[in-house]
This record gives C-alpha cells, sequence and structure tokens, in this order.
C-alpha cells in the first residue's frame, strides 16, 4: 500500500469519527436524567449555595457537551441562569455537575426561589401563579469541533422540580 491510500484512510477515519461522535451527542443529550443532587431538590438552595445538578447516562456509551444551562424564566423574563461547563458522563453512570447561578436580580430570584419552594411543598398558600415559572435547559455540543449546536427543553416549574425529585433515576 502506498503513502497516499495510507493518509486517506486516515483522514477519512479521523472525519467518520468526528462526525460519528457529534451525531451521537446530538442523540444522547437529550436523553440525559437529571436529578437533584441530594435529598429534596429546592430553587432556594440550588441558586444560593451554587448546588449540583446528577446527571445520569443511562446509554451505552460516552455522552459530551460543551456547555449546560438552567434557565429560570418568570412571566418569560430570565431571572437567571445556572451554568455548568462542559463533560463527558460515561456510560450507564452519572456524574455531579457542579455550577454557577448568575443573576442580574438576584434578590428577586431568592424571593421567587422560597416562594415556590414553599408552594411545591405544599407549605403555603397560591400567591403567585405557579404557570407563570418556566424553566429552560440548554446543551451547548460542537458539531464537527466547530459549529455550535444548542439543545433546548422547556419545563413548566413544578414540571422541572419534580423532575428533579422523581426516584424514577436509573443510574
Amino acid at each position: 500500500m502506498n503513502k497516499h491510500n495510507i493518509i486517506v484512510i486516515i483522514a477519512s477515519v479521523i472525519i467518520f469519527g468526528t462526525m460519528g461522535i457529534s451525531i451521537w451527542n446530538v442523540f444522547a443529550v437529550p436523553q440525559l436524567q437529571l436529578h437533584g443532587n441530594t435529598g429534596l431538590f429546592r430553587f432556594y438552595e440550588f441558586i444560593t449555595n451554587e448546588d449540583k445538578i446528577l446527571m445520569c447516562n443511562q446509554l451505552p456509551f460516552f455522552t459530551s457537551f460543551n456547555q449546560f444551562n438552567v434557565v429560570i424564566l418568570f412571566e418569560d423574563i430570565p431571572k437567571g441562569t445556572f451554568h455548568v461547563d462542559g463533560m463527558a458522563i460515561p456510560p450507564n453512570n452519572f456524574v455531579i455537575s457542579e455550577g454557577k447561578f448568575t443573576s442580574d436580580t438576584y434578590s428577586e430570584a431568592q424571593y421567587l426561589a422560597m416562594h415556590f419552594d414553599t408552594m411545591f411543598q405544599g407549605d403555603s398558600p397560591i400567591r403567585i401563579d405557579p404557570r407563570k415559572l418556566t424553566i429552560d435547559t440548554e446543551f451547548q455540543i460542537m458539531i464537527l469541533g466547530v459549529i455550535p449546536y444548542t439543545i433546548t427543553q422547556h419545563y413548566s416549574g413544578i414540571g422541572f422540580y419534580n423532575m428533579l425529585n422523581e426516584d424514577g433515576f436509573t443510574c
């Protein structure tokens, strides 16, 4: 076999391997299960204590992303973002992702978090319409290492709260 054939084969393996990993991550990232770090998930602790989220990869191959954000919205206005740097999650395993919460209206975010925590637990009456609280999760993936691609999932406030407190965590 001559030099040129070997170079073409190696280049093809690299290109198709990179493309395959990118396509796999586009498929696998929405399959990740999210769960609160310990015990009962609470919005207030999430934004004040630089809390963590467990991410479970129940698939048979590594799954990776470049960035993960949880955007808290009230009346479709962003109140803060929990940001996690990229990582690779081993197959059939979970990782504890540490993040940082930032907000332009931090005291308002704290108030809303405290109110919705007590309301979702049934400890206080409904004074603020819970349908106005929405959560967006955004995973950013790099396709072929250079093209940013974002996968966004929308949740109601109570839906996100219940998802992070579910018992059905498979990892």
